[in-house]
């Protein structure tokens, strides 16, 4: 038979036994510690790539607005120059139209003329004959 551990011994594993823990704990503890240095440093990294990435979506949309309003500008420019270049033509077409118009007149009135000479050129004749 075995003989039952003395109390002096018993202590002692106890000890052991509790010292190991202690042990374990800590290494436990440590790693864990290790564990959550490199998470927060995965995290700061992410977020900086992320405030960074952030940061050049912006630049890319205030790129884009400056140039978004040039081109607007430029195509302002240009429908206002061919809205100008519209008022010309029309008003050129205008003028133009009149004037063929007072043409036309003054060519209908000269035709008038001619015929009410020949009526009157027709009834001398007609009383002559």
């Amino acid at each position: 038979m075995e003989k039952e551990p003395t109390t002096k011994e018993l202590v002692e594993r106890i000890d052991n036994v509790s010292k190991n823990l202690t042990d374990q704990i800590q290494n436990v503890s440590i790693d864990l510690g290790k564990q959550i240095d490199t998470l927060s440093k995965q995290v700061d990294t992410l977020a900086i790539a992320m405030v960074q990435g952030f940061e050049n979506v912006k630049s890319d949309m205030e790129e884009m607005k400056s140039e978004l309003r040039f081109e607007l500008g430029t195509v302002t420019f240009n429908l206002q120059t061919q809205i100008n270049d519209l008022q010309t033509d029309a008003r050129s077409f205008r003028l133009e139209t009149r004037r063929n118009f007072k043409e036309l007149n003054q060519k209908f009135d000269d035709l008038f003329e001619i015929v009410m000479n020949h009526d009157k050129r027709i009834e001398k004749l007609e009383l002559r004959a």
